[in-house]
């Protein structure tokens, strides 16, 4: 990195020093009329032979150090003569390298939402793409069945460019929604993409006084879900958006138990079925955290900004659609080499929908004709890391769109016979709700759950 002390005009000063970095070392250039031969006891003859094509000047001096070697000692003064010596270097250790103690890490303490009643106010939000006008009203009718007010606010849909609406005004609505007193949940129409535009209107102001409030939504709403949890650590589900249920294309089983855990009926989840993909998931016995992700494509495209959370001592879940075996692939490279797999507990995998890949002619496809390297994306990925893979998760954009909390409690429990080539996992996740405890213990002390599994169908288990 080279920076450069310089006026308006670009006129670079020569009494102020310019630093730069090169390979280990920090330089500190100065403009006093010193030459090269000056230098001729530095650290490294090619690194200053190097140093002197970046900084283009006959007269100058370095002053820096080597994290490796030595410490400079510096004068306070420097005097303009041609014989100027360089000080001594005097010995000193090198730092320690700081190594991430990941399990040593702890999640921040999860709040939870306040499950709804009858009679509660839902506020609806398209933070991302428009759905259809017709659907709008059948959506309303629904959660009206289930005992709630809907408020919908005019002029929520205006298509603009791909979106449901300008920036300005989705961001407008979702704040809104976010901070209003009188709602207790915030409900989603619609995601497919636009929800990370709206985030800086969001999470640039001051967080609600109150507690957190129930927002569902999943696909782009996957970037909500992350900044709420990294800025507010809001909890919240991860669901079917109401267009979806406005067509009734869910079944009646998840219809319901998404019901029960908006009111707080359900005051846990379970799923079985979870298959391990790798030895490190198949000597886990229990593993413990709070579940963070969603659709994979959104959540690397937070990496680098503000609002992607912290992911050590966390359970990692990932779903996405219509992705090709290389894409997933790279994705989870890109998660890997960004760090963000360095303390997590385990991983999860969800349903991956989708991403066939074109068949040649003459080319050999599956019994559909149809050629797919989802399994071996994932099969990558067990082997890339050194933590816990389990697939099967019964959640994403296919026909099972179980609800799944985000932030909450939840623990994964195994108990795998030796050669046993049916073994997997249960994974309970608590939700939110603080409604519905009597005679339920928390998640992670071993309660009766419901089984998700026993009514999907059998993709569902991998």
């Amino acid at each position: 990195m080279h920076t450069v002390n310089s006026n308006d005009n670009g006129y670079r000063d020569p009494d102020r020093p310019v630093e730069f970095r090169l390979f280990s070392l920090r330089f500190q250039v100065l403009f006093a009329g010193h030459t090269e031969s000056t230098l001729t006891k530095f650290h490294s003859r090619e690194l200053l032979t190097a140093a002197l094509t970046i900084v283009p000047t006959n007269g100058i001096i370095f002053q820096g150090h080597c994290a490796t070697c030595f410490d400079w000692k510096y004068p306070t003064e420097l005097k303009d003569d041609s014989s100027a010596k360089v000080p001594k270097a005097q010995p000193s250790k090198a730092p320690k390298a700081q190594t991430l103690k990941a399990q040593t890490w702890k999640a921040p303490k999860a709040q939870t939402w306040e499950a709804l009643r009858a009679g509660d106010l839902v506020d609806v939000v398209a933070p991302g793409w428009a759905c259809k006008a017709e659907l709008i009203e059948p959506a309303r009718q629904l959660l009206q069945s289930w005992g709630l007010r809907v408020r919908i606010p005019e002029g929520l849909l205006e298509p603009w460019t791909f979106f449901a609406n300008s920036d300005e005004k989705r961001g407008r609505f979702l704040h809104q929604a976010l901070h209003a007193r009188d709602s207790k949940a915030v409900w989603c129409l619609r995601a497919a993409s636009g929800t990370h535009r709206v985030l800086p209107l969001i999470f640039s102001r001051a967080k609600p006084k109150r507690p957190p409030k129930l927002v569902i939504g999943f696909s782009d709403i996957t970037a909500l879900h992350a900044a709420l949890i990294r800025h507010w650590a809001w909890p919240s589900l991860h669901g079917p958006m109401l267009d979806r249920l406005a067509q009734h294309n869910l079944s009646l089983d998840i219809v319901e138990k998404l019901r029960s855990v908006v009111f707080g009926e359900s005051f846990e989840l379970k799923f079985d079925g979870l298959k391990p993909q790798n030895l490190k998931a198949r000597r886990a016995s229990l593993i413990r955290g709070s579940i963070l992700g969603g659709n994979l494509t959104v959540f690397e495209n937070l990496i680098g900004t503000r609002y992607m959370p912290k992911t050590q001592g966390r359970i990692l879940f990932f779903e996405d659609v219509g992705e090709r075996g290389y894409r997933l692939d790279r994705s989870f490279v890109h998660l890997a080499q960004a760090g963000l797999f360095v303390g997590v507990r385990a991983i999860v995998i969800g349903q991956l929908t989708g991403g066939d890949e074109p068949v040649e002619p003459g080319e050999i496809g599956n019994e559909k004709g149809k050629k797919n390297l989802v399994d071996v994306a994932v099969q990558n990925l067990a082997e890339m890391v050194k933590i816990p893979v389990f697939r099967g998760l019964p959640v994403g954009h296919g026909e099972l769109q179980w609800p799944l909390p985000l932030g909450t409690e939840a623990v994964i429990e195994a108990n795998y016979a030796r050669g046993d080539l049916a073994a997997h996992a249960t994974l309970r996740v608590r939700t939110g709700g603080k409604r519905g405890r009597q005679g339920t213990k928390s998640v992670c002390g071993g309660a009766e759950g419901t089984d998700l599994a026993s009514s999907a169908s059998p993709q569902s288990h991998g």
